[in-house]
Order: structure tokens, then C-alpha cells, then sequence
């Protein structure tokens, strides 16, 4: 039995998944009491401006955070040969396209932004420059971030999460305590991106060193690959933001906040199961670099990750009262407790497209951005027509999902019949 148990731990996508997992588990919690502190002290239409904020945000750094697999895609390949010069040539080059794209991001919330709050429904429409702020350094710890993941340096990405959610949570404490509300969140979250940007430097101090063999990266290969990948990430960060997003709009503050909160319970399936397909891409890139088998990490991370949400859907299933009291001590919330097991659907099919799309990305099979992105676009398209009520846009999204689940399906074996 022990033999055994080494024997599966030691597989590297096991080890790195269960490292990454249980910082995790730890960063979740820090961010479930960081949420317990918003919503105990918020109100739910608060709620819903703040994650309308979020998702404002988010939305806008689809486009750079979408370039994340191009970065590990490449940086990856230079490690497995151990080419550190080349890594340090990429990240010269990237470096400077995410600070001027970051940089137009905050420039424009800066000069929109009552614009932007009045589309959102957003009154606080003061704090959207800091959307942008936190999009820019954002942008630059993408790049830190991707380095280290390229690098298999899973322990160290734990320990920058971690700190990033601990961060959150003091400051979250500390200026909700002393009366700041929606501004202290706000600027909770940038600290808690700018800190830990600054120690994530650590690992990757070796791009200030000299090298001896002067590099060039050929930015037509990058774009090549990174214009279609960074579409799927796109389409693919869609589904779980644009949802949200149009809710705000065509609901009442009351019901966008109930959807908000919900969702956000039944997205924890995601969470949970994301190390998977974090370890698992640099490892198939890697694997196929240095010409050795790569399919049973690719099909040992579907199966962990569609045994994992089978389960937590069956739990959420049976008991959705306790689910929701758990993660949000609101029993306003419970208003909207029929929808979760739906959610837990929406999100499983969501982590198992992860893997899929993660692993076609790893191997180059880039021509996947077309049903992703065809897929967010319908989504977009059916809940502008369908949105009588909440689970019509639950159900829309599901169904829109679910179609681009057989799809992608269907592609992995025809293209596993050929390559055998």
C-alpha cells in the first residue's frame, strides 16, 4: 500500500495538482472569510456592484490574461531544452507589450469611467480608474506568474496565491472595520496584487543575468500561435463573466446580487479542480518538447477532474441549503438556492472544457479558438432573447457549454484515431 501510494504521489501531475490543490484549499479559505467579510457587512445590491466591479475588470483583462498559455507555450519549450536565454529574450519582449496594453487599460477607465458605470448600472462609478490600476499590474504578474508555472515551480506559484490571498483578507478586514466599504475592497484587491507581484520576482531573478548566446524571439511564431490562443481564453473566460455581467444589466440590483452570490458557490467546483489543468499544461508541452508520451497526463487530468465534479455536483445536489449557509452566512441567498445545482452542473462542464482546451493549446492545436469562441458568442447571443428569469440564463449557459463539451469531445478522438 505504501509503495503504491509513492507511486502515485510521485507522478508529477499528481504531486504538482496536490500541491497546488492544498495551497488551494488554504487560499480558498482565506478568500471565503475575506467574502464573509463583504457580504455580513455589505448589502446584496452592494454586493452585486462589487462583483459587477470584478467582473468589469475581469472582462477587460480578457485580452491580456488571454496571452498567459502563449507565454508558458513558449517559455515552457526553452526549459525543457534549459535554454535560459531564450526565456530571458521572451520575457524582455513581453514585458514591454503588457506594460503599454496595461497602461491603455487604466487610461481608458480613467477617462470612461462614468460612461462605463452608467452601462454597468454602477454608481460608485469613482472607484473604475482602479479597475485599471489593478489591471495594469495585473498585467506585469501575469507575466512573473506564467514564468514560474513554465518552470514547474508549483510550490513557489502556492506561496505567491497564498500570500495574495492573505493580503486580501487583512485588508479586507482592516477597511471594511474602519467604515471604507467598497473603496477599501477596491483597494484591497490592487495591494493584494502589487505585493505579491514584487516577491514573485524571486524565482525568476535569473532573467537580470548576462548570458553569453544572444537571443532573438521571432514574434511572427508567437503570434501565430498566441492570436488563436489567447481567443480561446478569451471565449473561454466568457462564460462564467459575461453571464454575470448581462444579468446586471437586464435585473434589478436584488436578483443580479442573488445570481452573483449563487454563482459564486457554484463556481467553487472550478476552483477546486483548476490545479489539475494548471500542472497538467506546462507538463504536455514539455513532455511533447523532449518527444516523450504525453496522452496519459492529458486523460489521468480529465478523469481526476470529471471524478472531482461529479462529486461535489452530487453534494451540492442534495444539499444546497447547507452549501449556500456555508460559503455565505446571507439566508438571503437561499431565495436563490434552486439554481445551484444547476451552477454545479454549468461549472463542471466549465472545468472539464478547461483540460480539454488546456491540452489542445499544449500541443498546438490552436484552430480549437473557433467552437470556443463560437460557443461564447452564442451564449451572448441566446441570453439577449431568453432572460425571462434567472434560470433561463443559468439554463442558456448550460446549454451553450454543453454543446462546445461534445465538440471538443468528438475533436480529441478523431484527432487521437490519426496520431495513432
Amino acid at each position: 500500500m505504501k509503495l503504491l501510494f509513492k507511486k502515485i504521489t510521485s507522478h508529477p501531475l499528481i504531486f504538482g495538482s496536490l500541491i497546488i490543490f492544498l495551497g488551494s484549499i488554504i487560499s480558498s479559505f482565506l478568500n471565503f472569510l475575506s467574502n464573509l467579510f463583504v457580504t455580513r457587512n455589505l448589502s446584496v445590491a452592494d454586493y452585486g456592484a462589487i462583483a459587477s466591479l470584478f467582473s468589469v475588470a475581469t472582462l477587460f483583462g480578457f485580452i491580456i490574461s488571454a496571452f498567459v498559455p502563449t507565454i508558458i507555450k513558449f517559455a515552457s519549450d526553452s526549459f525543457a531544452t534549459k535554454n535560459l536565454a531564450a526565456v530571458k529574450a521572451l520575457y524582455k519582449k513581453i514585458f514591454f507589450l503588457f506594460f503599454v496594453f496595461g497602461f491603455s487599460i487604466f487610461s481608458f477607465f480613467s477617462l470612461f469611467s462614468k460612461q462605463i458605470g452608467a452601462f454597468f448600472n454602477i454608481q460608485q462609478y469613482q472607484l473604475i480608474p482602479l479597475i485599471g490600476l489593478m489591471s495594469l499590474f495585473g498585467c506585469l504578474f501575469l507575466i512573473n506568474t506564467s514564468i514560474i508555472q513554465a518552470k514547474l515551480s508549483f510550490g513557489y506559484l502556492t506561496f505567491i496565491n497564498f500570500l495574495a490571498s492573505l493580503i486580501k483578507l487583512a485588508f479586507f478586514a482592516l477597511f471594511i472595520l474602519i467604515g471604507y466599504g467598497l473603496t477599501g475592497i477596491m483597494w484591497a484587491n490592487l495591494l493584494s496584487t502589487v505585493i505579491p507581484y514584487m516577491i514573485s520576482f524571486i524565482p525568476i531573478s535569473f532573467i537580470f543575468k548576462s548570458y553569453d548566446v544572444t537571443e532573438t524571439v521571432r514574434l511572427k511564431k508567437i503570434i501565430s500561435y498566441g492570436v488563436p490562443a489567447s481567443l480561446s481564453a478569451i471565449a473561454f473566460t466568457s462564460f462564467t463573466t459575461m453571464d454575470i455581467l448581462l444579468v446586471k444589466h437586464f435585473f434589478n440590483p436584488h436578483d443580479a446580487g442573488l445570481y452573483a452570490g449563487v454563482s459564486l458557490v457554484g463556481r467553487v467546483i472550478f476552483f477546486l479542480t483548476a490545479p489539475v489543468s494548471t500542472v497538467m499544461f506546462p507538463l504536455v508541452i514539455q513532455k511533447k518538447a523532449q518527444n516523450e508520451k504525453y496522452h496519459t497526463i492529458f486523460e489521468l487530468a480529465l478523469f481526476l477532474v470529471v471524478v472531482a465534479s461529479i462529486g461535489l455536483s452530487i453534494f451540492y445536489y442534495l444539499f444546497p441549503v447547507f452549501t449556500i449557509e456555508f460559503f455565505i452566512k446571507n439566508k438571503e441567498y437561499l431565495n436563490a438556492s434552486y439554481l445551484l445545482s444547476l451552477f454545479a452542473v454549468f461549472a463542471s462542464i466549465y472545468a472539464i472544457l478547461s483540460i480539454l482546451i488546456n491540452y489542445f493549446l499544449s500541443i498546438g492545436k490552436t484552430k480549437i479558438f473557433i467552437p470556443v469562441l463560437t460557443g461564447a458568442i452564442l451564449q451572448i447571443i441566446f441570453i439577449q432573447f431568453f432572460h425571462k428569469n434567472l434560470l433561463e440564463v443559468l439554463l442558456v449557459s448550460i446549454f451553450t457549454t454543453g454543446l462546445l463539451l461534445i465538440v471538443l469531445l468528438l475533436y480529441y478522438l478523431k484527432t487521437r484515431h490519426y496520431e495513432k
